[in-house]
């Protein structure tokens, strides 16, 4: 298997070296070498993940947590090593807190209906931004008119930007645990990830308050630190 081209340590980044752990730039397009601009959506596979795929589909694949043969065995020795090293990629504290979904969308409506049908209700409110992807607005707009929370919107300015003035409002820095049971806020990183740090801030002493970023295009080593559920998605990388 090939070398990557970021080692750990003092981190340098080599474009030249990433771009060749791609085997689809090794070709033209119109005579010019391939430039790809929609990583936000799908992001191309490199060498060592497909060169690792192929080598656990012949030699280890096999359901995990089930078996206790020796293929079953390696793929569930696989599986839980990737969770500690998605761990400590990002930095999280616990490999419990690493969860493996689909992606973005399933992970936000795992949230959305696991927790929120349970959680919230009447004096509830859910904050989004004018900058969410429909996923990861719709689920909370029906999990609201389910429960009976609000759903709050954070504006944007002239710029496009998110106006963060607008959580004064929505989240008065005055609140005692009894004006509120609970309060969420969910948002598409990397603008939104200040937005839940000035949120967590501001209701930082009210009990139960959580915050959820879609951080699927965010950097893949940040991690959100105090309340809050960051979630990350493999197939959309900056």
């Amino acid at each position: 298997m090939n070398s990557v081209a970021v080692t750990t340590g003092i981190k340098t980044l080599d474009a030249r070296a990433i771009r060749a752990d791609f085997p689809i730039f090794e070709q033209l397009i119109h005579g010019k070498p391939l430039a790809f601009l929609d990583s936000a959506a799908s992001s191309q596979k490199p060498r060592q993940m497909m060169e690792a795929m192929t080598d656990f589909y012949s030699t280890s694949y096999a359901n995990v947590h089930r078996g206790v043969y020796v293929l079953a065995e390696r793929a569930t020795a696989a599986l839980e090593s990737s969770r500690e090293k998605v761990r400590a990629l990002l930095n999280a504290p616990d490999v419990r807190e690493i969860i493996f979904v689909r992606n973005a969308t399933e992970a936000v409506n795992l949230v959305a209906y696991a927790w929120g049908m349970s959680n919230l209700g009447q004096g509830d409110v859910v904050v989004v931004s004018e900058l969410e992807h429909h996923s990861n607005f719709v689920p909370w707009q029906y999990i609201a008119g389910r429960t009976g929370a609000e759903l709050a919107m954070i504006p944007l300015t002239e710029e496009g930007e998110l106006d963060l003035s607008a959580l004064d409002g929505i989240a008065p820095s005055h609140l005692e645990p009894a004006d509120v049971s609970r309060r969420a806020i969910s948002g598409e990183d990397p603008i939104a990830v200040e937005a839940v740090e000035i949120f967590c801030a501001l209701l930082g002493t009210v009990a139960g308050n959580l915050a959820l970023t879609a951080g699927a295009r965010g950097g893949v080593s940040s991690y959100v630190q105090g309340p809050a559920i960051p979630l990350r998605s493999g197939h959309a990388l900056p």
